[in-house]
Protein backbone atom coordinates (compact mmCIF):
# COMPACT_ATOMS: atom_id res chain seq x y z
CA UNK A 1 0.00 0.00 0.00
CA UNK A 2 2.77 2.47 0.79
CA UNK A 3 4.38 1.84 -2.06
CA UNK A 4 0.69 3.01 -4.03
CA UNK A 5 0.55 6.06 -2.10
CA UNK A 6 4.56 7.01 -3.07
CA UNK A 7 3.63 6.19 -6.92
CA UNK A 8 0.22 8.18 -6.86
CA UNK A 9 2.26 11.39 -5.43
CA UNK A 10 4.88 11.16 -7.74
CA UNK A 11 2.73 11.39 -10.29
CA UNK A 12 1.09 14.42 -8.78
CA UNK A 13 4.14 15.92 -8.65
CA UNK A 14 5.44 15.63 -12.24
CA UNK A 15 5.45 18.77 -14.08
CA UNK A 16 6.23 17.51 -17.58
CA UNK A 17 2.79 18.07 -18.35
CA UNK A 18 2.97 21.93 -17.23
CA UNK A 19 6.02 22.08 -19.49
CA UNK A 20 5.04 20.84 -22.44
CA UNK A 21 1.49 23.29 -21.91
CA UNK A 22 4.35 26.20 -21.60
CA UNK A 23 5.97 25.57 -24.40
CA UNK A 24 2.61 24.96 -26.35
CA UNK A 25 1.83 28.62 -25.80
CA UNK A 26 5.31 29.79 -26.26
CA UNK A 27 5.21 28.12 -30.10
CA UNK A 28 1.60 29.71 -30.79
CA UNK A 29 2.94 32.78 -29.60
CA UNK A 30 6.15 33.03 -31.64
CA UNK A 31 3.92 31.66 -34.89
CA UNK A 32 1.57 34.94 -33.88
CA UNK A 33 4.23 37.32 -34.25
CA UNK A 34 5.76 36.05 -37.71
CA UNK A 35 1.99 35.64 -38.85
CA UNK A 36 1.43 39.62 -38.16
CA UNK A 37 5.52 40.43 -39.11
CA UNK A 38 4.74 38.42 -42.56
CA UNK A 39 1.33 40.00 -43.46
CA UNK A 40 3.17 43.55 -42.92
CA UNK A 41 6.04 42.97 -45.05
CA UNK A 42 3.88 41.26 -47.52
CA UNK A 43 1.56 44.65 -47.49
CA UNK A 44 4.88 47.18 -47.83
CA UNK A 45 6.10 44.89 -50.60
CA UNK A 46 2.88 45.58 -52.69
CA UNK A 47 2.41 49.01 -52.20
CA UNK A 48 6.73 49.09 -53.34
CA UNK A 49 5.84 47.07 -56.51
CA UNK A 50 2.84 49.04 -57.14
CA UNK A 51 4.86 51.97 -57.15
CA UNK A 52 7.70 50.65 -59.75
CA UNK A 53 4.98 49.38 -62.13
CA UNK A 54 3.10 52.78 -61.87
CA UNK A 55 7.15 54.37 -62.53
CA UNK A 56 7.48 51.58 -65.30
CA UNK A 57 4.08 52.62 -67.21
CA UNK A 58 4.47 55.97 -66.92
CA UNK A 59 8.24 56.15 -67.88
CA UNK A 60 6.73 54.49 -71.32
Amino acid sequence: MKNVVSKAVAVLNNDSGASIVEYGVLTLGIVGVAGVAVTSIGTNITALMTKVGTAIAAAK
